[in-house]
């Protein structure tokens, strides 16, 4: 597993184009390495093009690692962290990556083992519905 980034730039509301570009530009060249960013946004090519300008190597970039291994080590690296063994709550961010299925079952599994108590997703749960047997008690629209 890896560890995520503490801080992170965010391009949500921020237009395709210069701003976009130029705010993921600077962002890297401060030693940022986590860009949060997704199709939705629309900026994707944007923010492409300073990830090309910035010559940062795309392995020192942070990216989501869903998928069956993955959630299970990340989930088993968070709790030693907060020395607990459980959490209450815990949520796939965004799980239309392609791996929904695959971190959907561990999470399950997760909660079969009782590491987790409740889990859930934030985003369009819809393919989620469809595709998995487990019911998210939670679904964190923004």
């Amino acid at each position: 597993g890896r560890e995520m980034p503490l801080f992170g730039l965010g391009v949500y509301r921020s237009a395709p184009g210069a701003e976009t570009e130029n705010a993921v530009l600077w962002s890297l060249q401060a030693g940022y390495r986590l860009i949060d960013s997704a199709s939705l946004y629309q900026n994707e090519a944007s923010v492409g093009a300073a990830l090309q300008k910035s010559g940062v190597p795309r392995n020192e970039l942070w990216d989501s690692d869903h998928g069956y291994e993955s959630a299970m080590d990340a989930c088993n690296k968070s709790l030693k962290k907060l020395g607990t063994d459980y959490i209450d709550l815990y949520l796939i961010h965004s799980p239309n990556t392609g791996k929904l299925v695959e971190t959907w079952d561990a999470f399950g599994e997760l909660q079969r083992r009782g590491l987790v108590r409740s889990i859930g997703m934030v985003g369009d749960v819809t393919l989620g519905k469809k595709r998995c047997s487990l019911t998210p008690c939670r679904n964190d629209v923004r």
